[in-house]
């Protein structure tokens, strides 16, 4: 029995590693997935949940509002509730999970249909200036196309339900720790079987 992740190490490709630390046991901890919820701040008490993807390039990050109604980002004017992260699979060691973002996002508003892909020229020139490896590029394109075909078709949010139902009520959770470091200050792990340049 693998045990409880306690701790997130988000590595990107700046050198930053950022240790999220969220409150409470996972909603679901399974060797595909692992799905944790927290209250963020911004302006107000904002219902989070993230999808942590053991078998996808893939991390989905979506808020609700005190109804529990999908919530759009009052920050951005494209107003999108999902924030899906191309990232490696993540990586389980001993309580902690590694995972590494490779640029490319897609953001999708709260019908669950349209959507905007973001900072692909970034995911480009990371493999021409060699921060990454033809294995990561490649992953990282066939996980979007695949996601937005998941969009498209109008099966995005029903996938995040099968792994595990929309929370239907307010929890009394806490927020999200964050803490940020340099690469060289902690100790990061890649995925043993996706290395950082193939």
């Amino acid at each position: 029995m693998p045990e409880i992740p306690t701790a997130v190490y988000q590595h990107h490709l700046s050198g930053e590693v950022r240790i999220f630390r969220y409150p409470g046991l996972p909603v679901i901890d399974t060797p595909s997935a692992v799905v944790f919820d927290s209250v963020v701040y911004y302006p107000v008490p904002t219902y989070c949940r993230v999808y942590l993807f053991l078998t996808r390039w893939l991390q989905v990050f979506m808020t609700f509002d005190d109804q529990m109604a999908l919530h759009p980002d009052p920050f951005d004017p494209f107003g999108f509730a999902f924030n899906c992260d191309i990232t490696t699979p993540y990586h389980r060691s001993g309580n902690i999970l590694y995972t590494s973002d490779v640029c490319l996002d897609v953001c999708v508003q709260p019908d669950g249909r349209t959507y905007r892909i973001e900072d692909q020229m970034e995911l480009d020139e990371a493999l021409e200036n060699g921060q990454i490896g033809r294995q990561w590029h490649q992953e990282s394109v066939d996980e979007c196309d695949h996601l937005v075909s998941q969009i498209e078709e109008g099966r995005f949010i029903s996938s995040l339900e099968a792994v595990v139902p929309f929370p239907k009520s307010w929890e009394d959770l806490g927020p999200t720790s964050l803490e940020k470091h340099s690469i060289n200050e902690v100790n990061f792990e890649y995925h043993p079987s996706f290395p950082r340049f193939p």
